[in-house]
């Protein structure tokens, strides 16, 4: 999470420092499932919100989400 980033996490999420988690469970091939979380900040300009999703046999999948905020 960026700096100074507030958020409330429902669905089961754990906040642990400056990362959100989440147990997903085993999920069909070509399944999904959404988690969400509210966020707010005082801070100006970009924040970089990164994601991770990690599965059996070292699998691994990215993402990367930029919001900018105007003051």
């Amino acid at each position: 999470l960026p700096s100074g980033f507030k958020v409330s996490v429902p669905d089961g999420g754990q906040q642990v420092g400056d990362k959100l988690t989440w147990q997903v469970g085993d999920l069909a091939p070509g399944a999904e499932k959404a988690f969400h979380f509210w966020g707010s900040t005082s801070a100006v300009g970009p924040l970089v919100h990164k994601v991770e999703a990690t599965g059996d046999r070292n699998t691994k999948a990215t993402g990367e989400c930029v919001t900018t905020v105007e003051g």
